[in-house]
């Protein structure tokens, strides 16, 4: 793939700037969008790609942005919790879209024509093969599993001492359930990781013992 993105210096102010792995995932992303409308066959099927849209998996995002492919998840979720992509999954493949591609990379040949981000067929395309009730409950685990982790990266990249929040985000979230984290990061006391930790020994010890 040839040509160029654009990466506006605000992006400096976006929590991911401090983490290496979120950033270059999302780097990547941009790289990967195409830049103008685009058509392939996948199965017998004519898919329809809009701007700023992409097809890939989890796997080939971790080969290619050297991200561990357990942490791509967890990264595209905070991602489209931050309304920074949306996406859709089947299970031949994902479809990404960035959100607000064409307000960042305008293109300025005049051959080329702008086009809007818009959701298109690809989606109903993508998940014929769904059922519906799955679908509904991971959506919902998702969402929940996403306000967390984004509430405890941005709590992280807030403290002096963290040069690392992905990483201790990372170990917090092993170490801890879910409820727990959501709770300490919930209490009015949480200011500082050693409260936290406590906080979240407090909730695990009273829902688990």
């Amino acid at each position: 793939m040839q040509g160029w993105i654009k990466v506006h210096r605000k992006i400096q102010d976006n929590a991911i700037s401090k983490s290496p792995e979120y950033f270059a995932l999302w780097i990547h992303l941009l790289l990967l969008a195409n830049h103008k409308k685009s058509e392939f066959i996948f199965n017998g099927i004519k898919i329809a790609l809009e701007s700023g849209q992409f097809v890939t998996g989890r796997k080939k995002l971790a080969e290619i942005s050297g991200v561990q492919e357990s942490k791509i998840e967890r990264i595209l979720n905070y991602l489209k919790s931050e309304q920074q992509i949306e996406q859709q999954t089947n299970n031949k493949f994902r479809l990404i879209t960035i959100i607000n591609w064409d307000d960042y990379q305008e293109v300025e040949q005049q051959t080329e024509q702008p086009v809007n981000n818009k959701r298109t067929t690809t989606e109903q395309q993508l998940n014929t093969n769904k059922n519906d009730n799955n679908v509904k409950n991971e959506e919902n685990e998702k969402t929940t599993t996403g306000e967390v982790e984004k509430k405890l990266f941005k709590w992280l990249s807030q403290m002096e001492d963290v040069t690392s929040p992905d990483s201790l985000m990372e170990f917090y979230l092993n170490k801890f359930s879910f409820d727990a984290v959501e709770y300490a990061l919930n209490n009015s006391t949480c200011t500082s990781r050693a409260k936290f930790c406590k906080l979240c020994e407090h909730y695990e010890g009273k829902v688990f013992t």
